[in-house]
């Protein structure tokens, strides 16, 4: 489902003429002809069958421009690979059914992208993005209702903590930074290098435990697999709000990274990539073309907020701020010379002040 809110910020009803269109086709989807009231929202709900299909809803009678067309683009990815590597079957099949059950992976042992074992493996490719260690505890400590996220890590930040037994290993001396943890004793972390994205340890038995029949079960392996899709190649999104950060992971041989807007005459700007990674700041509103090397991406930055669009506090609802290029900034660069020129003469006046002051008297 998609949700679209159109609002009139003015103190009078206004007439609303906007249609709801499938890019990818033509096709009309929802054509609105209604009146607002004033300072009122109007949402349409729509229903997008296709995964791949790009959406687009704009307004026709509204004078002022800059905010009256919204471009979605499909944000859905292609499923991970996951190789799964356990002689417990029980244990495989509880991972299996949560792995499957989160709709971003299919499982195959045939060029896997996560692995998820028992023991660490070594790796038959370089795409792997990350790989889940779970220890089976041999000394077990029964942990119940004290375990402590860390809300910060995308991975344990929401995990619907149930009750339940969590049957782990107090001994066990888990690599990397917790990220879950009870007491003294270390339940899940992860351990992150330079050469690979990441590997994530499960100190947990399986067989005395009950975690796995709980929701923590499915949502902590939907959080490992949506951690590892991030790191894919490519942009973490191809949808922004303007002024929010546009992050790419690289191509393995790439140094530069391009990103220009889709308008005549436009510029691109050039990011080096460091490490893989490199981020951009979502600019004003449109299509943009990503160039990391034989990849290209299209993204869209589209604004979202009620402040953007209110206009009712400006001097005139007719006038608009233009979000400044770096062509009319230009015009600027001589105007900051008499504010220094300025500031200079000031220091030089308050220098002159002190060197003529009296003996225990203070300007």
């Amino acid at each position: 489902r998609c949700f679209f809110f159109f609002t009139n910020f003015s103190n009078e009803t206004k007439k609303l003429n906007a249609e709801i269109i499938n890019s990818t086709n033509g096709d009309i989807i929802e054509s609105i002809s209604d009146s607002i009231g004033p300072r009122s929202t109007r949402r349409i709900i729509i229903k997008v069958t296709e995964q791949k299909d790009i959406i687009k809803a704009f307004i026709k009678n509204d004078e002022i421009t800059y905010d009256n067309e919204v471009v979605l683009l499909p944000i859905k990815k292609e499923k991970l690979k996951v190789g799964l590597h356990f002689d417990n079957k029980a244990l495989s099949e509880a991972i299996q059914k949560a792995v499957i059950s989160s709709d971003l992976a299919t499982i195959t042992n045939k060029s896997p992208q996560v692995i998820i074992a028992d023991k660490k493996l070594k790796k038959e490719n370089n795409d792997i993005l990350s790989e889940v260690i779970v220890h089976n505890a041999t000394q077990a400590l029964v942990v119940a209702n004290s375990i402590a996220p860390d809300k910060e890590f995308s991975v344990s930040a929401d995990l619907p903590l149930e009750n339940g037994l969590w049957v782990a290993d107090s001994n066990y001396k888990m690599p990397g930074n917790p990220i879950l943890i009870s007491g003294n004793t270390p339940l899940l972390s992860i351990d992150e290098d330079s050469e690979q994205w990441g590997i994530f340890y499960f100190n947990y038995t399986f067989s005395k435990s009950d975690m796995q029949r709980t929701a923590l079960w499915p949502v902590l392996f939907y959080n490992i697999l949506e951690w590892s899709l991030l790191r894919l190649p490519g942009p973490t999104s191809l949808n922004y709000k303007s002024g929010s950060r546009i992050d790419v992971i690289s191509e393995k041989n790439t140094t530069k990274i391009y990103l220009k807007k889709q308008e005549p005459n436009a510029k691109p700007l050039e990011g080096l990539v460091y490490n893989r990674k490199i981020t951009f700041i979502a600019g004003s509103p449109g299509l943009y073309e990503l160039d990391d090397g034989e990849k290209k991406y299209t993204l869209s930055v589209n604004l979202c907020s009620y402040e953007e669009s209110d206009l009712s506090k400006s001097e005139s609802s007719k006038s608009l701020p233009e979000i400044m290029s770096d062509e009319n900034m230009s015009h600027f660069e001589s105007v900051k010379w008499w504010f220094i020129l300025t500031a200079f003469i000031l220091l030089l006046l308050h220098q002159w002040l002190i060197s003529k002051r009296r003996v225990g008297y203070a300007f």
